[in-house]
């Protein structure tokens, strides 16, 4: 089917885990709340209200049966923040949606369990009324939509052009909706369900030019029908589904242009301030955790951009700005494209040697630790990997950088050396840490591999030795085009 109708709203209808809040709410006192729930089929005694946000649910309120007058009720001194909350039956395992906006949250509903949107009807809500009677169209449709699909075995044609008429006809319905009553949260969900109208882009011949079109066309649009500057949007099952499908599906894995892609949620998410603190937190923690080749640099620029212009005071406490200011801080200088900081260290002779020093179209630093079992494991993979270049005879050179420190601890560290068959390698340590390396490339642990071009500038990091082979010559045909493209260029 051109447009699927369950699709249309029921995608937030999915399993569920509980979590704790992760933000505070922010209303003031106020009126507050009391919805008062009746359901004619259900035994239980118990009800819980709850809402989505971020892909998760939170319970946040919780009521028993009045069995003189056969209502739930959830009533508190503090309003609710607007969007999209859920009345979760006793076994936790099913639920249904209800919407409060800033205006209407005192009201009451009378449904079932069994056929909730069907059997609803609400006592001071215009804007659960929209919902519920959408929700009973769709109902309507979605017979259509499968008598549609029953004659498409026998006529292809008239199916399709069935299913055409329902499309318009759904559409007609949630636009008309959206139009009428902008500022209800109906209208923000319905509106978000709503497809993006593509250009046909005839005037483009070439196939793969024309689907480019689509693709930056789409990707520039993503977001028109979803008020990201709503704070009602946050607490819908549709906001995360979105942004997700944009940064993982719409954007290239590159770190700046994933960058690109959270700024550009978050300006827009701006008006909406708890909006924007959660996604800006949950952006921070994303790429803080990334094992990702170069995303540390997203998390540096989402730091810089924000933390450190001041626009998260408020609600990011200052030992936790300080924290943050200070990690990225010191990724900053070691962020892929950045040139590698100078260092001088020992070889076994005493001698010094510069890490300028070392000519080689690649060069390769491996940080250390005799004790470190993963850096035992790594070194096999380091030694093959050399012996392979080498016999490819790629300009390549390994520095490789034990991290003990004290005099007493050298011997150890020839004797892996030794050991491990770095015979070939430049073997090197800082017993006395002059060039404050620790510090300088972020060795917390080990081990630790940069490679670094003819110029020294770091090219990959934080990745498997055994992995180095292939990064490599990803880097030679990456430079090779770029020469050519330059030489064409000129």
């Amino acid at each position: 089917m051109k447009n699927d109708l369950i699709k249309l709203f029921l995608t937030g209808l999915a399993i569920f885990t509980l979590h704790n809040t992760i933000l505070a709410r922010t209303n003031s006192a106020d009126e507050g709340y009391e919805i008062k729930v009746k359901l004619t089929d259900y035994t239980s005694d118990t009800l819980y209200l709850g809402y989505q946000m971020g892909g998760q649910t939170y319970l946040n309120d919780t009521a028993t049966l009045d069995k003189k007058t056969g209502f739930f009720t959830f009533k508190k001194d503090k309003k609710l923040a607007a969007g999209v909350y859920i009345l979760v039956v006793a076994s936790k395992d099913n639920y249904f949606q209800i919407m409060v906006n800033d205006k209407e949250q005192i009201f009451a509903m009378t449904t079932t369990v069994n056929l909730p949107y069907n059997d609803a009807t609400f006592k001071g809500s215009k804007d659960n009324d929209l919902f519920y009677n959408y929700m009973k169209f769709l109902s309507s449709k979605r017979k259509d939509a499968e008598a549609a699909g029953a004659l498409k075995a026998r006529d292809s044609v008239a199916a399709v052009k069935k299913f055409d008429e329902l499309d318009k006809e759904v559409k007609a319905y949630q636009w008309d909706l959206v139009k009428k009553n902008p500022t209800t949260v109906a209208a923000i969900l319905i509106k978000s369900a709503i497809e993006i109208e593509m250009p046909k882009f005839d005037e483009i011949k070439d196939a793969d030019k024309k689907q480019m079109a689509q693709y930056i066309y789409y990707k520039q649009h993503c977001f028109d029908h979803f008020e990201l500057g709503n704070p009602a949007l946050l607490r819908t099952p549709v906001l995360q589904q979105r942004i997700d499908y944009y940064i993982d599906k719409l954007t290239p894995q590159h770190p700046d242009s994933v960058y690109e892609s959270c700024e550009r949620i978050l300006e827009m998410m701006k008006p909406a301030k708890e909006t924007f603190q959660y996604y800006f937190i949950q952006f921070l923690n994303r790429y803080a955790k990334s094992n990702l080749v170069g995303f540390d640099a997203i998390y540096v620029h989402l730091a810089k951009k924000y933390i450190e212009t001041g626009q998260t005071d408020g609600f990011i406490e200052k030992d936790n700005k300080e924290k943050i200011l200070q990690n990225a801080n010191k990724l900053d200088p070691i962020l892929i494209g950045k040139k590698a900081p100078e260092i001088k260290l020992f070889k076994e002779d005493n001698s010094l040697i510069s890490l300028y020093e070392v000519k080689a179209k690649y060069t390769v630093l491996f940080f250390f630790a005799p004790d470190c079992g993963h850096c035992q494991k790594q070194s096999p993979f380091l030694v093959e990997f050399f012996k392979n270049v080498k016999a490819k005879n790629w300009d390549v050179k390994v520095v490789a950088v034990c991290t003990y420190i004290g005099t007493d601890k050298m011997p150890e560290c020839w004797k892996y050396t030794k050991e491990k068959g770095f015979d070939e390698f430049i073997n090197t340590i800082d017993p006395y840490m002059i060039s404050r390396y620790k510090t300088l490339y972020n060795v917390e642990t080990t081990p630790q591999v940069y490679v670094l071009d003819e110029n020294k500038i770091i090219r990959s990091k934080n990745i498997e030795t055994k992995q180095l082979e292939e990064i490599i010559e990803f880097l030679m045909k990456e430079d090779a085009e770029k020469i050519n493209k330059d030489t064409k260029g000129k």
